[in-house]
């Protein structure tokens, strides 16, 4: 949405969404299992139109919003105190942004939201029990120490696949490539042994 002038009509997009849930529609999926905090017992739909509704309001001044100190931590914590915005939707803003108001942020090789998934998939590489309780500043010491271990043997590895003579140069990974991996690996794992079928 940011820097696009679009038109927005609350009324009209609960009335839409109203009448394909009472034909039975579906309006969400896996993908969108998201926090619920709504105190009015309405419908999640709902919920979510009046958030967006707001985040509309907000949105010409939300670039400078989300810059507080420059961090994607700083902004991960900004983007949290908003309506409907859990750990997981907010970092996933938050790496968006990455790429627009957060380009320079000082803390993308050394802080990621580390969620319960990438949880699981570090502890498995740590040899722990997959669901045993881990500090965040623990599991993010040891995502950095992956990510050193990592970047040098995968822009190696790319280097002797690609093509010569090739100039580009593969971009650097951040924390939140390792937090991608341990999620994925977590998924990996729970269907290798047996333990669960993953959401997506």
């Amino acid at each position: 949405l940011l820097g696009r002038k679009r038109r927005w009509n609350l009324e009209l997009a609960t009335t839409l969404l109203d009448v394909r849930r009472a034909r039975g529609k579906q309006l969400f999926t896996a993908a969108y299992w998201t926090t619920g905090r709504s105190s009015r017992g309405e419908p999640k739909h709902r919920a979510y139109l009046r958030a967006l509704d707001y985040y509309w309001k907000l949105l010409p001044n939300l670039d400078h919003a989300f810059r507080v100190d420059g961090t994607l931590h700083g902004a991960w914590a900004e983007l949290r105190r908003l309506p409907l915005q859990g750990d997981f939707t907010a970092y996933e803003v938050v790496s968006d942004l990455r790429y627009h108001t957060l380009r320079a942020a000082p803390d993308a090789i050394t802080w990621a939201h580390v969620g319960p998934g990438a949880a699981r998939g570090l502890n498995r590489v740590a040899g722990r029990p997959a669901r045993v309780h881990v500090s965040q500043p623990e599991l993010l010491s040891e995502a950095q120490e992956l990510l050193t271990w990592l970047w040098p043997k995968f822009r190696d590895r790319i280097a002797a696949l690609r093509p010569r003579p090739v100039t580009l140069d593969y971009p650097r990974w951040e924390l939140r490539e390792v937090e991608h991996l341990a999620c994925e690996f977590d998924k990996y794992e729970r269907v290798r042994l047996g333990e669960g079928k993953p959401r997506a």
